[in-house]
């Protein structure tokens, strides 16, 4: 105050190097004076970095109403300080900001007006894992921040549309309501020491809601999977879920060891999730059994899946999942190591608890073998020739404990052979012998009874070298496939026994002109003791004609098996084939009566606008 009481107020303040996060903001500039008519408190701030003032605040305040009114104007101001406001669920902001704000009204509750032009921005979304990109307006409204229509870029320049608002106090207690619509987006890009019960990369079209306030975020996302997907479901460790509620503190001085017991708090998250899912072939799924030995299934296919997590960090997941295709590593005592095809129509369905799936898959382990074993020297030399066998194994009932049983065919052999080969699989016992001497030794076991006709006899070189060349052969495969992400590279050796010479095999898959053609071959050399070396090779060419690859064409060459029936060594074929999905017949013929419909109405309005003209 004056000497006549009048009030007084003067301040020039100056900050050097302000910085936050690491990130240089410059240099602050605040000058204060007291306006007797007014009663108020002219301030003038301003932010300055490099000689720019980035941001520039003026206006007044009046102490006895506590009523505010500033302006102030944005110039690159770096965005980064809006971490501050929403770290609740992001990791990062960055970018620059352009415009101008107004705030005004009382002090512990005023209203921002205005508009800032954001450029480069970007924000990134903790529990996902992913970053957005942006450069749009963003319009204040007293106490709401409002998204209109802002197009929002992911790393890989796919697109989304955000809209919503958050409503602040003074940009504290924030609440959310903010939506994104997209065809394509990146909407998970997680590891698995970000989340142990699922992790991967997502690409997604639909929708996502992220609502709620403070740390209690809910997020509602109904997406359907685009390519690129890439989903891991580890179970090798469900009891990790189960953690212990009690902690016990034990002194070492104490000679009672005397043992306190402290029930341990579990704060909740507030996070929140309801995902539902619409997956396609263009999601490849991995279900873990053990990475270490590489005991994992692979798949691809379609399903509805939900996925709920709650703020006590329980997870369950609902819904069925068909397989289209797919692999299955199937793993025993380090001993067997096979990769297995997955046969199409296989399901997981979930039911809450995600280690608790049942499951019904078929996987194909294919090989050739020779049938001497089986029938010596009964049928002659002509069994000596190696044929296509399939080595079934089924999946059924629990995810983690499944119940597990074999079978074998012979896909390109004739009826009568099968009903020779059926006396040697008559029992269960006798099928599982069959299915583990193919795996481990790749040749049929010789019935004890039939041993003593035969000068031959398999030894334990044979399974010594099996095994080796198949860890060897599955090492190399899975370096290779690591060379490309667009190319599954295979390598298969087998080394020669009395009866047959050394096998190698190279095989390739890609698709090409985004995915439109899928190309898979192999080719080896087979060296036996009754015909020299030969290359021999199998080709496979897919071709989609349309955009959902309802037809298509496909051309193929494979080697043939028996050579005494077929004129060539090689058989050839090229086809065309046209798919349709339908629950009934009826549904089926509406379909074609709506599409011939439609096209009778084209013609006839086509014949009409000829006449005209």
């Amino acid at each position: 105050y004056d000497f006549y009481e009048k009030r007084l107020f003067y301040s020039d303040l100056k900050i050097d190097s302000v910085a936050y996060r690491g990130k240089d903001f410059g240099n602050i500039s605040l000058t204060s004076n007291w306006d007797h008519e007014s009663q108020t408190i002219y301030t003038d701030l301003s932010l300055n970095k490099d000689e720019v003032k980035t941001l520039n605040v003026f206006g007044n305040f009046s102490p006895s109403t506590k009523m505010m009114d500033f302006s102030s104007e944005v110039n690159g101001l770096p965005l980064d300080f809006l971490y501050l406001f929403m770290h609740s669920f992001t990791d990062y902001v960055d970018g620059q900001g352009y415009g101008k704000l107004r705030m005004h009204g009382p002090v512990n509750h005023p209203s921002f007006d205005g508009k800032i032009k954001t450029e480069n921005a970007s924000i990134g979304i903790s529990y996902l894992k992913t970053g957005f990109n942006f450069s749009d307006e963003v319009v204040f409204s007293s106490d709401s921040i409002i998204f209109d229509k802002i197009i929002l870029n992911d790393k890989d320049g796919n697109t989304g549309v955000l809209d919503g608002e958050i409503i602040h106090t003074l940009f504290h207690d924030l609440h959310y309501n903010l939506g994104v619509n997209t065809d394509r987006l990146l909407a998970l890009n997680t590891t698995s020491a970000d989340n142990e019960l699922f992790y991967g990369t997502a690409y997604a079209s639909g929708a996502f809601r992220l609502t709620g306030f403070g740390k209690k975020i809910h997020t509602d996302v109904s997406i359907r999977s685009e390519k690129g997907t890439r989903f891991f479901i580890p179970l090798e460790n469900p009891e990790s879920i189960n953690e212990a509620h009690f902690v016990r503190f034990v002194s070492k001085d104490d000679t009672t060891k005397e043992v306190r017991e402290l029930q341990v708090a579990q704060e909740p998250s507030g996070f929140t999730m309801n995902l539902d899912v619409e997956a396609t072939p263009d999601a490849k799924i991995q279900l873990i059994f053990d990475a270490t030995t590489g005991d994992i299934i692979k798949g691809e296919g379609n399903g509805i899946m939900k996925m709920v997590y709650d703020k006590e960090g329980n997870f369950k997941m609902y819904g069925d999942y068909k397989i289209e295709s797919g692999d299955y590593l199937f793993t025993l005592q380090n001993v067997i190591n096979k990769k297995f095809k997955v046969k199409k129509g296989g399901t997981v369905i979930w039911t809450g608890e995600p280690y608790n799936a049942e499951i019904d898959i078929d996987a194909v382990y294919r090989l050739k073998a020779s049938l001497y074993d089986l029938f010596l020297d009964t049928y002659g030399d002509i069994y000596n020739k190696r044929v296509q066998v399939e080595c079934i194994i089924h999946l059924t009932d629990n995810l983690l404990n499944p119940k597990v049983s074999f079978d074998i065919d012979f896909p390109n052999s004739e009826d009568r052979l099968k009903d020779d080969v059926q006396q040697f699989v008559n029992t269960e016992e006798d099928l599982n012998r069959q299915i583990m001497y193919l795996l481990v030794l790749g040749q049929f076991y010789t019935p004890d009874y039939m041993r003593g006709s035969s000068s031959y006899a398999s030894s334990g070189t044979d399974l010594v070298g099996s095994t080796v060349s198949d860890v060897f052969s599955n090492q190399l495969s899975n370096w290779l496939s690591q060379l490309s992400s667009d190319i599954d590279f295979g390598v298969n050796y087998r080394p020669g026994t009395e009866l047959s010479g050394r096998e190698i095999e190279v095989a390739l898959s890609t698709q090409l002109l985004d995915d439109r053609v899928t190309i898979n071959g192999n080719i080896g050399n087979d060296a036996t003791s009754t015909n020299a070396s030969r290359i021999v090779g199998d080709v496979e060419i897919n071709v989609k004609l349309d955009k959902k690859g309802k037809v298509q064409l496909k051309a193929y060459t494979r080697s043939n098996d028996n050579l005494i029936y077929d004129t060539s060594p090689y058989t050839q074929g090229v086809g065309v084939t046209y798919r349709e999905e339908f629950e009934t017949w009826k549904e089926l013929l509406k379909r074609y009566t709506r599409i011939f419909s439609r096209e009778k109405k084209k013609n006839k309005s086509d014949r009409l606008n000829t006449g005209n003209e």
